[in-house]
């Protein structure tokens, strides 16, 4: 174990080695209503701050990475779009 600790609720819960190992720290300043809402959030899902701005940070990064492949494939003309019915067709759904 090391010395940091994660932080569940009220209760502080010793981190591992490995765990602390994958993490690396950054420092940002927001807006005082956002971190209200970040720590409602963390109160509601007995979670801590860190917590709740890490899962946020990697939906963020998840959705970015599909909104850049829709926007790739969009400007790619060779990839054809399709109809609906034709997408339904080839699912195999007989609608």
């Amino acid at each position: 174990m090391t010395g940091m600790l994660c932080i569940h609720g009220m209760q502080e819960v010793p981190m591992s080695k490995q765990e602390a190992e994958k993490l690396e720290p950054i420092s940002s300043r927001i807006p005082k209503d956002l971190l209200s809402s970040i720590d409602e959030i963390a109160r509601l899902r007995k979670r801590n701050r860190g917590e709740i701005v890490r899962e946020a940070l990697s939906f963020y990064a998840d959705i970015m990475a599909d909104y850049q492949i829709a926007i790739d494939r969009m400007k790619d003309p060779t990839d054809q779009v399709q109809g609906e019915k034709e997408f339904l067709k080839d699912l195999g759904w007989d609608i």
